[in-house]
Order: C-alpha cells, then sequence, then structure tokens
C-alpha cells in the first residue's frame, strides 16, 4: 500500500474521508464517491494506524489496506462549522467569520451563495441518485429530507445542546416539519399544517428505520 500526502481541499482521509471506486465493466464508469467525516476523531483512533487502539475499526482498516491512506492531511478547524465549510468549500474557514467563529444552534447560513461546493464541482452526471437523506442524532433521534422537505421525528436538538429531548404535548406537534425551499433556517413548523405529509415521511421513515439502512 503506498502512502500519499493530500492534496485535495484541506482533509480527506485524517478526518474521516474515504473514496471508493467502481470498477469499469466493458464501459466506463464514473466512480462513487462516498465522505464519512467524524467530530473529534484523531489519527490514532483508526486502528490501521495505532497497533494500541481504545476501539477496533475493522471496516476502515480494510478500505486503508486495499487503497491509499493520506498520513499527512489535516483538519481545517477544531469544530465541526469550520471543517465541514472547509470540505465542502475547499477554503480556509478563516475567510468567512460565520464559518471561521463556528454556530451556536442553525442561526446562520455561513455558505456564500456564488461559490462552488464540492457536490456543483462533481456536477450533474445524469445517474441516478437518492431522492432522499436521512439524519440520524446522538440521541437517536431520526429526521429525513425529500423534495424539499425536512421532517425531524422528535422535538428538542436530539444532541448535545439543551435541551436534547423534549417530550411533546397533546394536541401539539409531536416532531418538526420545515420546507426548506422556503424556509432554510428551519424557523417554521409546519407539522399540523401538512399532517398527511408528516404521515407520509414518518412511514418512510420507519420503512428505513427497520430495514437498517439508517444506520
Amino acid at each position: 500500500m503506498k502512502a500519499l500526502n493530500p492534496f485535495f481541499y484541506s482533509l480527506l482521509y485524517a478526518s474521516g474521508a474515504l473514496f471508493s471506486c467502481t470498477q469499469s465493466r466493458g464501459v466506463e464508469e464514473l466512480p462513487n464517491i462516498i465522505i464519512i467525516f467524524a467530530d473529534d476523531m484523531g489519527y490514532g483512533d483508526v486502528s490501521f494506524f495505532n497497533p494500541d487502539p481504545k476501539i477496533k475499526t475493522p471496516s476502515i482498516d480494510y478500505l486503508s489496506e486495499n487503497g491509499l491512506a493520506f498520513t499527512n492531511a489535516h483538519a481545517s478547524g477544531s469544530i465541526c462549522t469550520p471543517s465541514r465549510y472547509g470540505l465542502l468549500r475547499g477554503r480556509y474557514a478563516f475567510r468567512n467569520q460565520a464559518a471561521a467563529v463556528g454556530l451556536s444552534g442553525f442561526e446562520l447560513i455561513v455558505f456564500e451563495p456564488d461559490r462552488k461546493t464540492l457536490g456543483s464541482l462533481l456536477g450533474n452526471t445524469g445517474q441516478p441518485t437518492r431522492d432522499h437523506m436521512v439524519h440520524q442524532s446522538s440521541r437517536r433521534v431520526f429526521a429525513i429530507r425529500k423534495n424539499g422537505w425536512k421532517y425531524i421525528d422528535g422535538l428538542g436538538s436530539g444532541g448535545f445542546t439543551a435541551p436534547a429531548i423534549i417530550q411533546p404535548e397533546p394536541d401539539r406537534p409531536q416532531g418538526r416539519l420545515y420546507h426548506l425551499e422556503s424556509d432554510p433556517l428551519e424557523s417554521e413548523n409546519l407539522y399540523l399544517q401538512e399532517l398527511p405529509l408528516v404521515k407520509q415521511l414518518k412511514d418512510e421513515l420507519q420503512t428505513i428505520i427497520d430495514s437498517g439502512s439508517s444506520q
């Protein structure tokens, strides 16, 4: 296995970004790209690089043994907002004050609308893509985004920000529904106004959870 210095954005492997490519089967195929991006994950947390790890990481070890390991990459920030900004924008977060400081909650949008992202650089390949995205918080609060809508199956942050979990009250929203295109800051909960859509997204989310594909 060869070890290379990184040149793509400010981090790839050291922060957990891994790439998986398909093999050509007689016709040219574009690669699949899988990015695993972890907070608070150090170089020694991957057992491939650490002979005495606290936990074993056999799946990441397998990718490392059978691919390329970037052994001199660096995080673009010590907290989540600047590091994600750096990965998706390919730009140092200190060049954007909001991205550099980080967010307390979700009250701001740090992406500049006139700058490209990793997704826009890859472009529209015409290949089939998923029509939804599922989120799982550290407290196992699930959410699904589909067709411009985001449904969160619960109340509270679902993570470290207090209150993490809020018990719903009778005749009040049991979760949250936002129309992201018109409300990107997620400020207006449309749960009660869109109950049929809530049921549809909730049922679809539960099917995904039951299948295990959200893990």
